[in-house]
C-alpha cells in the first residue's frame, strides 16, 4: 500500500479521488508564487501486510487477520518505488508505515537504509509491544520514531 500525501505551501483540492494543486488568484498586488519544478509529496508505505496487535479503532483490527494476508516487501520493490518517485516529484519524507506494523519486518534495518540511500528522510510508527533489534533498527538512524500506545482510555483494551 502506497499512499502520497502532498506537501508545500499550496491549497489541497481532492477531486474524484485525484490529487490536485489549487493556485487561487492573487490580489494585483500580490505577486504569484512560483510553483516548484516538481510537485513535493510524502509518502506512507506500509512495508508488510501484517499487525501483531488487533485494535479495535484500526481497519486492521477491524478487517480481522484474513484481510490483512499479504508478504512483506522487498528491499528492491521499494528501491524501485524510490526510483521511480523521486524521477516524477520532489520527495520530502517517507514513512515506513501506514496500518501494519513495520517492526514486524525481518529487514526493517535495510529497508530505512534504502530510504535513507536517496538522500530521504525515514519515519517509523510503532505499538512497540514487538522490539526484536532496537540497535540496529537505531543505527540505522530513522528521522522519526512514533510510538502510538494501545486503547483510548488508562483500561487495557481487549486485543
Amino acid at each position: 500500500c502506497v499512499n502520497a500525501i502532498p506537501r508545500g505551501n499550496h491549497p489541497l483540492v481532492i477531486h474524484n479521488h485525484a490529487f490536485r494543486l489549487y493556485q487561487p488568484p492573487f490580489p494585483s498586488h500580490c505577486p504569484p508564487r512560483t510553483m516548484p519544478s516538481k510537485p513535493r509529496f510524502f509518502f506512507l508505505i506500509d512495508i508488510l501486510a501484517a499487525c501483531n496487535l488487533r485494535c479495535p479503532s484500526c481497519p486492521v483490527g477491524n478487517y480481522g487477520a484474513d484481510r490483512w494476508r499479504g508478504g512483506t516487501m522487498s528491499r528492491d520493490l521499494l528501491r524501485r518505488i524510490l526510483k521511480k518517485a523521486t524521477g516524477e516529484c520532489s520527495v520530502t519524507g517517507v514513512a515506513l508505515y501506514n496500518w501494519a506494523e513495520p517492526l514486524l519486518h525481518p529487514q526493517l534495518p535495510e529497508m530505512i537504509h534504502t530510504v535513507h540511500d536517496f538522500g530521504i528522510l525515514c519515519d517509523l510508527s510503532s505499538n512497540l509491544n514487538l522490539l526484536k533489534n532496537p540497535e540496529e533498527i537505531l543505527r540505522e538512524n530513522p528521522n522519526s520514531i512514533v510510538i502510538s500506545l494501545s486503547g483510548f482510555t488508562h483500561r487495557k483494551s481487549p486485543f
